[in-house]
């Protein structure tokens, strides 16, 4: 989506990591890592990137979690 700014505003690229479509309840870290591994290394990265610049506290626990995986 060319409008969108960040990774993590993608909607698509958010959903697997999420159990519901307001994209509020992270999913168990097993399937975070899951899905965090289907996704291509260029989105990792830019989503990893988007984390590092956005300190808002509506992404920090999905930051939280993929920065370790």
């Amino acid at each position: 989506d060319p409008t969108t700014t960040s990774s993590l505003e993608d909607t698509d690229l958010m959903r697997p990591f999420f159990t519901d479509d307001t994209l509020t309840t992270l999913r168990p870290v097993e399937e975070l890592r899951s899905a965090w591994a289907a996704m291509s290394e260029q989105n990792r990265t830019t989503m990893l990137r988007d984390c590092e610049e956005n300190p808002s506290i509506k992404y920090r626990e999905f930051c939280g979690a993929v920065e370790n995986m």
